[in-house]
């Protein structure tokens, strides 16, 4: 199926509404809600658990990324050092 310069130019303003990060060795699903976003522990097995984390709203993937890495620093190891959008 070949995409016409209409559907490209649409999906590439089509924001994220679902971010993975591996926070140093935690992988973490972040996702867009009604009221901001939701934040799931995942697992190997593809379920996810709530994390209990709450991230302000007006975040964008990087600045996700930033908070976390701001909020679990403590977490570093060398094997895991810092905070990875997957």
């Amino acid at each position: 199926m070949q995409l016409t310069g209409y559907r490209v130019a649409r999906e590439c303003v089509v924001e994220a509404r679902r971010f993975l990060f591996e926070v140093f060795g935690r992988r973490i699903l972040v996702e867009a809600t009604d009221g901001g976003w939701t934040a799931f522990d995942t697992g190997g097995d593809g379920k996810r658990r709530p994390a209990h984390i709450v991230i302000p709203p007006h975040l964008d993937g990087p600045g996700i990324a930033a908070y976390l890495d701001d909020l679990f620093h403590e977490h570093a190891t060398p094997e895991h050092p810092a905070v990875r959008m997957l």
